[in-house]
């Protein structure tokens, strides 16, 4: 846990000159004013992304979830265009560089899948439940004197 503190704190300190050398590296080659210009666009793309991912992220989680599919997938590659709008945002060239990295949808939907293999790898009971698996675990539970006894599907 010390170790990632100690990371976190050490790319928030490089960031900002990273940041500041690949201005002042590119101001060098397209000049101050495309520089200024990247910037602006960026942000603006960023806004617009944004706006647009976000709206589509939740009409394909609302729709993963009416076809009963885990919604994972679609959780990280949300996750990814948001993070990577915000990323566009922020000011600088560096930050909307991996912004624009991660709003591509063929990066979103390869992160997704080595998420959802990861993700049902280590927890393999988290599909049990899904029509990928074609397995349906039912149980009912009944509440006596706020203590709660389960009966198995067999027992009724």
């Amino acid at each position: 846990m010390a170790f990632l503190r100690l990371m976190i704190g050490f790319i928030f300190l490089l960031l900002p000159v990273a940041e500041i050398v690949t201005y002042v590296v590119v101001a060098r080659k397209i000049g101050l004013m495309g520089v200024v210009g990247l910037t602006i666009l960026s942000t603006i793309v960023g806004i617009v992304l944004l706006r647009l991912e976000s709206l589509n992220s939740l009409r394909e989680l609302q729709q993963s979830l009416r076809q009963q599919q885990a919604p994972l997938g679609t959780v990280i590659r949300a996750s990814c265009a948001v993070i990577g709008a915000i990323l566009m945002i922020i000011p600088g060239l560096l930050t909307s560089s991996v912004g624009l990295l991660m709003a591509l949808p063929g990066l979103r939907d390869m992160l997704a899948a080595a998420a959802e293999t990861w993700f049902f790898y280590r927890y393999p009971a988290a599909n049990a439940g899904s029509n990928q698996s074609g397995v349906i675990l039912e149980t009912t539970y009944t509440v006596i004197d706020d203590t709660v006894e389960k009966k198995d599907a067999g027992d009724q």
